[in-house]
């Protein structure tokens, strides 16, 4: 073989291996995205993450190293974070009640009468419960919520809804006795979100809270709190 030769046929092959080479490079847009986070941004990456994670599996049977999986970090880092997985639940039912509680204050603060305000508030209760299934399960339907490590936390959060509605309940009574009348309307609340939830057959097939019957349900469940405390003292009872 000639010289010329050889250095066409080391060419031919040199093409073939660099047009493989291309082929087998990802492209941009096929690459995995490792962005970099703030520290803030970072731990509410993990809080997200893990509420869905925990929601899946529950609290007991969901391992720090399954969190970091699905968040796409690895345990140290978690750690950097919280100190503990008790700590990261923990921090979760804070975040979250903070949001039910934000909701219904927003939903409240701009009616105009204090039935409308009664209707709001349950209603935003019941979107909450709708839109965000997997905080609401943690809030008040995991059994970990019981637990010594994680009641307290739980209790600031219905203290502080039962603050929203004592506020609005005016009859003649002190601040205890209205504050017993606000907790069992949470209560109500409570009890009427799980067995309006658990009848439905197939949660993923309503598209959205107007569609689940929700909204009528809560309209309903205010008038009976607002009509019923008219009868438990003299008037207006709420505003």
């Amino acid at each position: 073989m000639t010289t010329s030769g050889i250095g066409s046929k080391l060419l031919i092959d040199k093409s073939k291996v660099r047009q493989l080479e291309q082929e087998l490079t990802p492209t941009k847009g096929d690459r995995p995205t490792n962005k970099r986070m703030t520290g803030e941004a970072r731990r509410l990456d993990i809080l997200t993450t893990a509420l869905t994670t925990f929601a899946q599996t529950g609290y007991h049977s969901t391992s720090m190293n399954e969190i970091a999986a699905a968040a796409g970090v690895t345990k140290p880092v978690i750690y950097q974070h919280f100190d503990s997985k008790r700590h990261l639940y923990r921090q979760l039912i804070v975040q979250e009640g903070r949001r039910l509680i934000d909701q219904i204050a927003t939903a409240t603060a701009p009616s105009e009468s204090g039935h409308q305000q009664v209707v709001s508030g349950f209603a935003s209760y019941f979107r909450f419960a709708f839109e965000n299934r997997s905080s609401y399960d943690l809030l008040f339907g995991s059994e970990a919520r019981l637990e010594d490590d994680f009641k307290d936390a739980i209790a600031d959060i219905e203290d502080e809804i039962a603050e929203l509605v004592t506020n609005r309940i005016q009859i003649d009574a002190d601040a205890h006795y209205r504050r017993v009348l606000a907790m069992g309307i949470i209560y109500m609340i409570e009890g009427s979100v799980r067995t309006w939830r658990n009848s439905w057959n197939d949660e993923n097939q309503i598209g959205s809270f107007e569609q689940s019957g929700g909204m009528e349900l809560a309209s309903q469940l205010a008038d009976l709190a607002w009509y019923g405390l008219r009868g438990v003292g003299s008037t207006p009872l709420l505003q």
